[in-house]
């Protein structure tokens, strides 16, 4: 994608003026839902129309210092077209308090876009490419005079793979050891 001139491959090219331009360039459309300002009942209208079974993979709370940008990325990998979905807020957030948000495909396209709200949500439909992972940015900017915490929530609908982790204790110098290991290795020293 172009931005301020250049072509622009992945996010950590992005500079100032390519953020400035992605929040604030007119010919880059604000995405529905969140065209503007909502109440919050069209807010919770638009919830229960596009979010039901919204349970995040990730939650996260970040700071973002005024006039500073974020920028999360996400790998994401399906086998059949899927939507994802997140929802974003401002802790405390008021008309003085709001933050401008975007997510940016791997080909550096804004394919979700919301300026300067207390809340949002976004979703957008991810489409499989071989076995290959898309990996999305999601940029927030603060826009407002001071510090802004953020809460944001992600649902991918990736299949989630379920792993044991090992089990690790201290021993009696107090080094950590693997748990299951230490018992099989003191078993053995038993049975000799």
């Amino acid at each position: 994608m172009r931005h301020t001139g250049k072509e622009v491959d992945n996010p950590d090219e992005l500079t100032e003026e390519d953020i400035e331009l992605i929040n604030h360039d007119e010919s880059i459309k604000e995405t529905e839902p969140d065209t503007a300002r909502k109440t919050n009942e069209q807010v919770t209208k638009d919830w229960e129309e596009n979010m039901k079974g919204f349970v995040p993979n990730d939650f996260l709370t970040i700071e973002i210092e005024e006039g500073r940008s974020v920028m999360l990325h996400e790998r994401i990998l399906h086998s059949t077209p899927t939507r994802v979905r997140g929802a974003y807020y401002v802790v405390g957030g008021n008309d003085n308090q709001m933050v401008s948000a975007a997510v940016l495909d791997d080909k550096m396209s804004v394919i979700f876009k919301h300026k300067k709200d207390i809340q949002g949500i976004m979703y957008f439909n991810s489409f499989p490419l071989a076995e290959e992972a898309h990996e999305y940015s999601f940029l927030f900017t603060n826009e407002s005079p001071g510090t802004r915490v953020i809460t944001f929530g992600l649902h991918t609908d990736e299949p989630q793979k379920s792993y044991n982790l090992p089990e690790w204790d201290l021993d009696s110098n107090q080094n950590l050891i693997d748990r299951p290991k230490a018992q099989e290795e003191k078993d053995a020293e038993e049975d000799e």
